[in-house]
């Protein structure tokens, strides 16, 4: 065992948070379609379920089988020395006990044998077990590829949404279940880059679908954003995992980074709420496909022309069963044996002779036979991939359902010219195409929240900036670096949320020969478009400063410092009609790389291709910082200027949330003996919506960067239940709230005073 004391519900729950912290959870993770990835028994041929799943997904192991030492034993297997096992747990609700008469006296049937009765027990007991992963095991076949169901996954994806009778609209912005009018809603299906991503949304969403009052019953009246609306998230991602392999679609996590922070709030204050949520996900997909049984047992029933030609004489095939020890499976596979899925049993098909299975066919073995029919024509029938919304023009031209193959087939007056498209290719040894890397990264920047308009992506290497999700007119809040050399890869970084990440091109397999190549030469071309990064940026720099040398200080308020409520200052400009303000970006060493240019209805942009990150604007002049013990970084010009006003010294704005870490290390490496201190935003309405706050993340982060100091404004409660998006940062503290500008100098001047005693000490104790 693990040797951790700790009650195994602490134990799940504290590695799962964990997890989830590390984006690398269960169902954070993506799966490829077709592949085997839940935990099953390799000798019992059964899923672990519930809990048990992510227990054991959890650990991290590659093989998805799992089984106790002594079924490892009993199979002549091993399990190595010093190997640790892995706890999995199972609830007895119910045990056999005696049946008793009026008298209380044990009933006995007409053999004078006592009677049994199940009962549910009021306090269901717990048991667990000791499991250990294949690869802990020695002697136990490698795993076999997985089986090509005899069915179409996609097609039985369609037919599964279709046998729900859910109302599915398409045609939306994303997807997403609506509650009050019980309908699903989509984007169309070519908004999708593959159909096994189409069907795996449309699946997520039939699983909140089926929480309903009129099915499940489960609380959906939870706004977008809440606790609630988190739990449901949870379980929908957990019916999504189960269902993906199902239908051997994969999975594929939706943009889930907005629950995360949810997720581990839910669990750190209920342990118990992920096996609720494990379980809950069980009874959604056990839900699911018993509609989808039900329905294809009513249609087999009422329309039995589709499914057997009732012109065809039929003769009988005879399945032969046979027990088959897991390890000898793959050779009774290679003798011809067959899988039934249904029976959960090999038998061998009609044709083959039964000699080779002697040793599967012994006394002790219980042969079962069952008869299926089968059209005389069946073993030259040429079957047909098609898809179900092509089902209807393909039975016009001849196309026959086989129901024992549950498979579509060319009948004998069958067209093949128009069927011919639907004739199967063999894929099986084929990987399925990449996207291109151009669309792939496409698809990774809009999963950003960026808005992705012709050109882009331009894969040149260079920084490029991007709309994103909330950003107003002209404003561009993203930007990104993509590239085509070697392994194709790129950054992505959205200033807005604060979120980044280090892509890389999945649909690129290379050997090390070419890892090696593709190496040298993605390092020759980084140089080069370093070089030619710098060359760009420093065109853009002389831009500026001829675009500077054209506008005039500010003299009166331009209406964007009029509705912040801050006076013009020396070192910001606008332009003859005095509408536009033009805020001049720079390094610590002063020089201009940027403008930032804000309209006059408030909108902002930077100039193109031109140097930000790292760079400011100092209200007072970069100069007063050299008079100043301690520097104030703030994110906009507006909250700068507010704490500049209120404690009348110099502060830096850095712009946006994203550029806090890199101005403050920067400015530590110019002024090392000086201490910073963050005026951080505080974007609660993004936590409550997103689980994200980016604001008091990157000003914590940039805080804990240079050994520096964070604040964050704090409002009246009734102002922020009231307008949560309204009150975020110091700006909106000195002209929105209550507490005014006094607010700024009580909040954030002690701090600063505090940081000059200190610094004043400390160099008294030197000086002694």
């Amino acid at each position: 065992m693990t040797g951790d004391k700790k009650p195994f519900h602490e134990r799940v729950a504290e590695q799962l948070i964990e997890q989830l912290k590390q984006g690398t959870a269960p169902w954070q993770k993506p799966w490829v379609a077709g592949e085997t990835f839940l935990p099953f028994n390799p000798v019992t041929q059964k899923r672990y379920k519930g809990i048990n799943t992510i227990q054991l997904m959890m650990q991290g192991y590659a093989d998805p089988r799992w089984l106790t030492y002594r079924q490892a034993e009993t199979e002549g297997w091993q399990v190595r020395k010093r190997e640790r096992a892995t706890s999995v747990q199972y609830w007895k609700l119910s045990e056999l006990q005696d049946k008793t008469d009026a008298d209380g006296r044990p009933a006995l049937d007409g053999e004078g044998k006592p009677i049994h009765i199940e009962v549910t027990l009021e306090r269901p007991r717990v048991f667990f077990a000791a499991v250990f992963n294949a690869s802990q095991i020695e002697g136990i076949p490698e795993i076999a590829p997985t089986e090509i169901p005899a069915w179409n996954p996609i097609e039985r994806a369609e037919t599964i949404l279709k046998h729900s009778g859910a109302i599915i609209r398409h045609g939306e912005d994303s997807a997403f279940y609506r509650p009050s009018t019980d309908t699903i809603h989509l984007p169309d299906k070519d908004r999708f880059k593959s159909s096994d991503g189409y069907y795996a949304t449309a699946l997520h969403e039939l699983g909140h679908w089926t929480g309903h009052a009129s099915r499940m019953n489960r609380d959906l009246k939870h706004p977008y954003g809440s606790k609630g609306y988190a739990k449901e998230e949870l379980r929908a991602e957990i019916f999504s995992l189960i269902l993906g392999e199902e239908l051997r679609i994969g999975h594929d996590p939706a943009q889930h980074v907005s629950y995360v922070g949810h997720w581990i709030k839910i669990i750190q204050d209920d342990v118990f709420e992920i096996f609720r949520a494990a379980s809950d996900a069980e009874k959604m997909q056990h839900y699911v496909l018993q509609l989808e049984h039900q329905q294809e047992k009513e249609r087999n029933l009422s329309t039995p022309e589709e499914t057997m030609p009732q012109s065809v004489e039929t003769t009988y095939e005879e399945k032969t069963y046979i027990k088959v020890p897991y390890p000898e499976k793959d050779e009774a596979k290679a003798l011809g044996a067959r899988w039934d899925r249904q029976k959960q049993s090999w038998y061998i098909p009609e044709r083959i002779d039964t000699l080779p299975f002697a040793k599967w066919r012994n006394d002790t073995t219980e042969i079962t036979a069952e008869k299926t029919a089968v059209a005389p024509e069946q073993s030259n029938r040429q079957y047909l991939s098609i898809p179900f919304r092509e089902r209807v023009a393909a039975k016009n031209a001849g196309a026959m359902w086989d129901k024992v193959a549950k498979s579509w087939y060319a009948g004998p007056n069958a067209d093949m010219d128009q069927l011919k498209k639907f004739l199967p290719k063999d894929n099986r040894h084929q990987q399925i195409p990449a996207l291109p890397p151009n669309e792939e990264f496409a698809d990774a920047l809009r999963s950003f929240g960026f808005i992705v308009k012709y050109p882009h992506p331009v894969m040149d290497g260079l920084k490029h900036r991007v709309a994103v999700t909330g950003d107003k007119k002209g404003e561009m809040a993203g930007f990104y670096v993509g590239h085509l050399d070697g392994h194709p890869a790129g950054y992505i970084k959205n200033n807005r949320t604060g979120q980044e990440m280090k892509w890389r091109s999945k649909g690129y397999h290379l050997n090390a020969e070419q890892k090696t190549a593709f190496r040298v030469e993605a390092a020759q071309k980084k140089q080069e478009r370093l070089i030619e990064q710098e060359r760009i940026e420093e065109e853009a720099a002389e831009r500026c400063r001829l675009k500077i040398a054209d506008l005039r200080p500010i003299l009166q308020a331009t209406p964007y410092l009029a509705g912040k409520e801050i006076p013009a200052a020396a070192g910001i400009y606008t332009n003859a009609k005095g509408k536009e303000t033009y805020i001049p970006v720079h390094d610590e060493n002063g020089k201009i790389w940027s403008i930032q240019y804000i309209r006059e209805d408030g909108s902002k942009r930077f100039a193109k291709s031109a140097r930000k990150e790292g760079c400011f604007h100092v209200i007072g002049g970069i100069d007063s910082l050299n008079k100043v013990p301690t520097i104030i970084i703030a994110e906009g010009y507006a909250t700068a200027a507010s704490v500049s006003m209120a404690l009348r010294m110099p502060v830096v704005a850095a712009f946006d949330s994203g550029n806090l870490p890199h101005v403050a290390k920067a400015l530590r490496a110019k002024f090392p003996d000086k201490t910073i201190v963050i005026a951080g935003d505080d974007d609660r309405h993004l936590q409550a919506t997103q689980g994200f706050n980016p604001g008091r993340l990157k000003a914590e982060e940039a805080a804990k960067a240079v050994d520096g100091r964070c604040v964050f404004p704090r409002f009246g409660r009734k102002e922020v239940q009231d307008n949560p998006k309204g009150f975020t940062d110091f700006n909106d503290l000195a002209v929105k709230s209550i507490f005014g500008m006094s607010g700024i100098q009580r909040q954030i001047g002690p701090m600063v005073a505090e940081v000059q005693v200190a610094k004043q000490q400390r160099r008294r104790m030197v000086s002694r």
